[in-house]
């Protein structure tokens, strides 16, 4: 299995360690070297190694015999965050995946060295309300959510500087709130068309960092799925595309006073 050959590192062996003597201070437990290696299936050379750097670090004093050890105030505050980092990290494992608690246990083992601060608050909140975040999809073809054929949505154009609350751009009333999307072998595209095709205006996009004049066919400007932004979210069936788009003449170039937010609910 990939990573399972991955050695630890010394950090790692330090927080498995002192997860450990905590846990065994914590239930009363006599922080004797010799159960410790045991446990750990650490030889005693090795956890003296690692008992050695604890000490240097702070986690840990000597005690007068050498064969305990002695938790700091510092050791039993890092302890007690590697213990609990660990007891969640097993709760969110067993929910999402089913797996049973040794194997839980064993996977929250190495994620807990690696985890970041907000990732592991993220897990929390969704163990508490079951509520996940919304996701960001980036050039991307929605030919994943929908099958070959047409399918009619609803947008909005908005003011680019007037986000809260927004209020509608011009080029709203000149297309109204009616999108298609076409799924084909070319790709996603979404249908704008005009109540009222001008000649001598074009649809611009904004994509990559630059501007794109949009194809126009007899179904109205193509503009691709893949230059707007989706945002899903698996609790609610309504999902959102958006992206910066500008309606000029000819001889216009697209910029940050000319251009509006285009907004798709697709479900």
């Amino acid at each position: 299995m990939i990573g399972e050959n991955l050695k630890y590192s010394l950090e790692e062996q330090e927080e498995d360690v002192l997860e450990l003597l905590y846990s065994r201070w914590k239930n009363r437990q006599p922080l004797n070297m010799s159960e410790v290696a045991q446990l750990k299936g650490l030889e005693k050379n090795e956890l003296y190694a690692i008992i050695r750097r604890m000490i240097k670090n702070g986690y840990l004093r000597d005690s007068k015999d050498r064969k305990q050890v002695i938790l700091t105030d510092f050791g039993k505050a890092q302890g007690e965050e590697c213990l609990e980092r660990h007891f969640r990290l097993t709760e969110f494992i067993e929910m999402i995946s089913g797996v049973d608690r040794a194997e839980a246990e064993e996977n929250a083992c190495r994620l807990e060295h690696i985890i970041s601060e907000g990732v592991l608050q993220g897990f929390l909140e969704f163990m508490k309300d079951g509520m996940p975040y919304d996701r960001e999809l980036h050039d991307t073809d929605l030919g994943f959510l929908y099958a070959p054929g047409t399918y009619p949505f609803t947008m909005g154009l908005y003011h680019a500087d007037k986000r809260y609350p927004r209020v509608l751009a011009p080029e709203a009333e000149v297309f109204g709130d009616a999108v298609t999307l076409e799924i084909g072998e070319a790709g996603s595209f979404f249908l704008l068309k005009p109540q009222e095709p001008q000649a001598d205006k074009t649809l611009w996009y904004s994509t990559g960092g630059r501007w794109v004049k949009a194809a126009w066919s007899e179904e109205g400007y193509r503009l691709p799925a893949k230059a707007l932004v989706l945002t899903i979210n698996s609790v609610f069936p309504v999902k959102e595309c958006e992206g910066i788009v500008a309606y000029l003449g000819a001889d216009q170039m697209p910029g940050e006073d000319n251009c509006c937010d285009l907004n798709i609910h697709i479900w």
